[in-house]
């Protein structure tokens, strides 16, 4: 656990510290999503993502859904599928499907918050190239309870592409997202989460520079 939480806050200081060797953008990003049982110890789970960026207004949107397993008290799975349009300047460029599954572990109490990893595997097939794209998202995450049913949110995802494609993905560590958010209810089924999530990418192409993406994130989370 010690270890966890050391990888975990050496992560959130990094991206600051490369923030003089790259070029930086700012973005926000609206979500909304949504989660039906429709068994015992089964969802369905819904999202829909817009982003905007000051550089490109909107270029990119995100929906889908998966359906989740509740395994135990410590462990779900989940498996599902989701579209990702990307645009420039509000024009379709491309179309990005990607089927999804992921296994997520609670890992216990800590410091007065809960702990919990999850490690995500995605197959991309684009429509502008003909070859698929394997990559692996692993996360780690720590919420910390602020009073009532308020909370704050703190997490860390890595991108790991396994492969390189014809339409541009190369294969390496290609990113990573440091996320604070707070997250308190609207009503009884409904959260409210505002944060900042800092990407950065790093450049995996010679000549060209890492960048920063500095995001106002808004989502609003329903459970039917």
């Amino acid at each position: 656990m010690r270890s966890i939480f050391l990888t975990f806050a050496a992560a959130s200081f990094v991206s600051p510290a490369l923030a003089l060797a790259q070029e930086q953008d700012g973005e926000v990003w609206f979500t909304v999503s949504g989660s039906l049982p429709i068994a015992k110890d089964i969802t369905i789970d819904a999202e829909s993502i817009a982003r905007f960026s000051d550089a490109d207004g909107l270029y990119e949107t995100e929906f889908g859904a998966v359906v989740t397993h509740k395994l135990s008290d410590r462990v779900t799975i989940a498996a599902g599928y989701f579209r990702v349009p990307g645009y420039d300047h509000g024009n379709v460029t491309h179309i990005d499907d990607r089927p999804r599954q992921q296994i997520t572990v609670q890992l216990g109490k800590f410091m007065g918050g809960s702990w919990q990893t999850r490690v995500r595997t995605e197959q991309r097939f684009r429509n502008d190239g003909d070859d698929i794209g394997f990559r692996v998202r692993p996360q780690v995450r720590y919420t910390l309870p602020l009073g009532g049913d308020t909370r704050l949110r703190l997490s860390h995802e890595s991108y790991i592409n396994l492969n390189t494609t014809d339409w541009g993905q190369r294969g390496g560590y290609e990113r990573m997202r440091n996320i604070a958010a707070v997250v308190t209810p609207l009503t009884g089924d409904v959260d409210v989460e505002i944060g900042y999530l800092n990407q950065y990418r790093f450049s995996q192409r010679p000549g060209r520079s890492d960048t920063m993406d500095h995001v106002i994130t808004f989502a609003i989370g329903i459970d039917f």
